[in-house]
């Protein structure tokens, strides 16, 4: 069996530029994150010290800054974009990313996409 534990950011609301539409440029609009942190755990009790777990954070601090970065027409975009910031951290073995964007469509809480990606994903030639 393979152990690994999750850490995770849950229910984060932020304001972020996103969206395709001509009205949604220049203006900031909320969405919700959550995102969990997968760990390999092969031996329980090893992890002493920050350096050997996923900081979530760090992770939060490098996530803003890839929101604030700039305007993303597509959800899908940025939760790309925020998946390969939080794997430049090697604690994280893989990472799924949930971006909704709140109060979009009539009646509906809100619309988005769910992606997982692991290390290796966003290797560069």
């Amino acid at each position: 069996m393979t152990r690994e534990r999750k850490i995770f950011i849950k229910n984060w609301i932020v304001d972020a530029g996103i969206g395709i539409h001509p009205h949604e440029y220049n203006i900031k609009q909320k969405i919700r994150l959550n995102v969990t942190f997968f760990q390999k755990d092969e031996t329980p009790f090893a992890i002493k010290t920050i350096a050997d777990c996923v900081d979530y954070q760090a992770q939060q601090n490098s996530i803003q800054r890839i929101i604030d970065e700039k305007h993303e027409p597509l959800v899908e975009t940025l939760a790309d974009r925020i998946a390969q910031v939080c794997l430049s951290d090697k604690n994280v073995a893989r990472v799924m990313v949930e971006l909704e964007k709140l109060a979009i469509l009539p009646g509906t809480e809100s619309c988005g996409v769910v992606i997982e990606r692991a290390q290796g994903d966003y290797v560069t030639h």
